[in-house]
């Protein structure tokens, strides 16, 4: 899809092959109590077409109902179309003819009343230079993903001192008496001995 969208657009500006006209000369003329007009000029260079802008050099408003007059110089000074302008100041002069053969200088005139006329001196030049290269567009950046929130360490829960339980008292009982301890056995032999001995 983005493949797609991208030839459209480059088949577009292929198409569409527009350009700035450099001024060579401007001459004014008229009152020069009277507002100047500002004037530009763009061309396409596949139609060889004209688009004028007029606006007031002072107000800075589109100028509506100037009229372009456009002027070859190759053959002394002919016109070859005109224009006027809109309520957006706009004007659009068709040229004919081949564009190869556009080489000579070019006259714009724009005149409107109550303004100064303006005279452009340019040229075709830039048509017959490599039509700009669009840049490649920028990959979209994907978004960072975010490092997962580090938690913090859980403390233990404090630990309350737990006393040992008292240990329950024994209860007492009667006392028992111990139970007399066996005699140790070579004393006992020995007693036996003597005991015998003395009855011989």
């Amino acid at each position: 899809m983005r493949l797609a969208v991208l030839l459209l657009l480059m088949a577009s500006l292929v198409s569409a092959f527009t350009v700035q006209a450099d001024s060579i000369g401007v001459q004014e003329t008229g009152d020069e109590n009277l507002e100047s007009l500002d004037v530009g000029i763009s061309i396409d260079c596949d139609e060889k077409d004209l688009t004028v802008s007029v606006l007031g050099e002072d107000s800075e408003e589109p100028v509506a109902g100037a009229s372009a007059f456009l002027f070859y110089t190759d053959y002394e000074y002919q016109l070859i179309a005109t224009g006027t302008s809109d309520s957006e100041g706009k004007a659009n002069i068709d040229v004919l003819g081949n564009r190869d053969y556009l080489t000579a200088l070019f006259i714009l005139r724009v005149d409107k009343s109550g303004y100064r006329s303006k005279e452009i001196e340019f040229a075709y030049e830039k048509c017959f230079q490599e039509p700009p290269v669009a840049p490649p567009p920028e990959p979209e950046e994907e978004p960072e993903e975010t490092p997962p929130a580090v938690k913090p360490p859980v403390e233990p829960p404090p630990v309350e001192e737990v006393e040992p339980p008292e240990e329950a008292p024994v209860e007492e009982g009667p006392e028992e008496t111990p139970a007399p301890e066996p005699a140790c056995p070579l004393g006992v032999a020995v007693l036996s001995l003597l005991f015998i001995k003395m009855r011989y």
